[in-house]
């Protein structure tokens, strides 16, 4: 009964912990206090290895991720938050995906930029959905498929932190039918 107390203990600091990590940020953002440096960076490395710390918790819920990403996809990207916003959107479709799905990433870039694109293959979105999508505290009717938390905050947070490097980030979403998430970065010269 101890152990079983303290797992649930643990599961709990953890969540609550994610949960005011979240807060801290979006409002962190908000007023500027932290303030975003970009400089250059190897988003084609860090998608890499983004997935890569994905894999167990995919491969628990039988998910399989697939990658196609280009090589030497430099950007002009704050390294501390584009971590953030790969793990955020990796980990929402994980978690909205039923199991034994598929969990598509792919970076491609442009002229001008960067495009990473993940796909899930999870509920879908409705159009009142897709309306509150972005904003703060926002519950969504799709819910995670096997209990995992979820506090309303992520893609809010991603938001503001692709809109302070100067990118752009959208959904397309068919209910019943998976969502994709895009996010568009300016490339580096280097």
């Amino acid at each position: 009964d101890q152990k079983k107390l303290k797992e649930i203990i643990e599961i709990s600091s953890t969540r609550m912990s994610k949960m005011i990590t979240d807060i801290l940020d979006v409002e962190a953002i908000e007023e500027n206090v932290e303030g975003i440096k970009v400089k250059p960076y190897d988003l084609s490395k860090a998608v890499a290895e983004v997935s890569d710390q994905f894999s167990e918790q995919a491969m628990k819920k039988g998910i399989e991720i697939k990658t196609s990403v280009a090589k030497d996809v430099n950007v002009l990207v704050d390294d501390r938050y584009v971590i953030q916003i790969i793990e955020n959107l990796l980990s929402n479709a994980i978690k909205f995906s039923p199991k034994n799905r598929k969990v598509e990433i792919r970076l491609t870039k442009n002229q001008e930029k960067s495009i990473l694109e993940v796909k899930d293959e999870g509920p879908g979105l409705t159009e009142d959905d897709k309306q509150k999508l972005f904003q703060k505290f926002q519950r969504l009717s799709a819910k995670p498929t096997a209990n995992e938390s979820s506090t309303g905050l992520g893609l809010a947070t991603v938001k503001k932190f692709v809109e302070g490097m100067k990118g752009d980030i959208w959904c397309i979403s068919e209910y019943g039918k998976g969502a994709s998430f895009f996010v568009a970065l300016r490339l580096s010269n280097v």
